[in-house]
């Protein structure tokens, strides 16, 4: 009689759980392979680490010397992760948690552990927060994670407020801030002003009053020092910061200004740093002549209408020696036909021809 599915199903994983429990019995017996990390030593069997561990096999098929003094050293990764990935293992103990699921991301891609790599993928994927959003990021990036990348990108333009308000907003590098900002399908004044805030951070602090560091000379000499290299070490930050603002022109043409409000377009106009970035106040010239070429139509279609319902007001006229110019001007005010306006001339300059006639007499 054949079983079902499911009862085959739970009989697999309970043989799993028994062959565990072997494992976890003599997993100090029979080891013929050590494994140093750090300052610690892990004693392993090779036929377990190599049929796990695509790194493990390649290191023990080969003629190398760590397969004949049967010890190996690995670097980049702790004691604590690399005790973890022997109890997943030797033991199959679910051990993944939000503090050490970036570090075991990494551990087992490095190590080539395919299954605790698709794990681990699949665990941080499930536990994006606004918390851990840009240490994922980095991890994703590195390894090349597309769907993570992704979810987090999602997360970060959905939650943009909180994400410009955190601290590690500031930490964001250049090149990763201007592909966040091209996923922006519509970009607001709060985008625009996030931008000005990333380039052009606060440096007051730089600048300490001079009475305070003179008090702490004469109190202790040593804490005087001390402030001093502090300050050393931040204006070495505020360098690096201060490099940002070349940038500016790039960000700008990242994002799209066109749906800034009146307002925000005026600020950048008459913003001190904007206007001393030739290829920022660039674009944003580009885009306020824009705004007015696209408000003339309006204006001209507005006033034909306007005096297609009402009679403007007869202007007090002038002769001008340029007659393109006065038919030009009388069209666009009076709506006039072109032939009319040649009868209405020639009858104005016989009415002075007549005038000028009479008063001569």
């Amino acid at each position: 009689m054949y079983k079902s599915i499911s009862t085959a199903h739970n009989y697999d994983a309970q043989m799993g759980k028994e062959i565990f429990k072997c494992f976890e019995k003599n997993m100090d017996i029979f080891t013929d392979f050590t494994v140093n990390v750090g300052d610690f030593q892990f004693s392993c069997h090779k036929f377990v680490l190599s049929s796990c561990s695509g790194f493990f096999e390649a290191l023990l098929r080969t003629d190398m010397r760590e397969k004949y003094e049967s010890s190996c050293t690995i670097e980049g990764i702790s004691p604590e992760i690399f005790g973890l990935i022997l109890d997943v293992i030797y033991k199959g103990t679910d051990v993944l948690d939000e503090e050490n699921m970036v570090e075991m991301w990494h551990a087992s891609n490095q190590l080539q552990i395919e299954f605790l790599v698709s794990s681990c993928q699949k665990f941080v994927n499930e536990n994006i927060t606004l918390q851990n959003y840009w240490s994922i990021y980095e991890a994703a990036k590195l390894l090349n994670s597309f769907g993570v990348l992704t979810k987090v990108k999602k997360l970060i333009v959905n939650n943009y407020p909180n994400v410009v308000g955190s601290d590690d907003f500031m930490e964001i590098p250049f090149e990763e801030f201007k592909d966040l900002l091209k996923h922006f399908r519509i970009v607001g004044d709060f985008v625009v002003n996030s931008v000005l805030k990333w380039a052009y951070s606060d440096d007051s602090y730089l600048t300490p009053e001079p009475e305070k560091c003179i008090g702490l000379l004469r109190v202790d000499i040593g804490l005087h020092n001390a402030l001093c290299k502090k300050m050393e070490v931040e204006t070495e930050e505020h360098e690096k910061m201060s490099l940002r603002r070349l940038y500016l022109g790039q960000l700008f043409s990242a994002i799209s200004l066109k749906d800034i409000s009146t307002a925000c377009l005026s600020n950048l106009l008459n913003n001190t740093f904007v206007i001393d970035n030739k290829d920022a106040i660039t674009l944003v010239n580009k885009q306020a002549a824009s705004r007015l070429e696209l408000t003339k139509p309006a204006m001209f279609k507005n006033y034909r209408t306007a005096s297609a319902t009402k009679t403007p007001p007869t202007p007090a006229r002038k002769v001008s020696a340029n007659n393109e110019n006065l038919l030009n001007r009388v069209s666009l005010y009076f709506d006039i036909p072109l032939k009319f306006q040649y009868i209405l001339i020639l009858l104005f300059a016989a009415f002075l021809f007549t005038l000028l006639l009479f008063s001569g007499c």
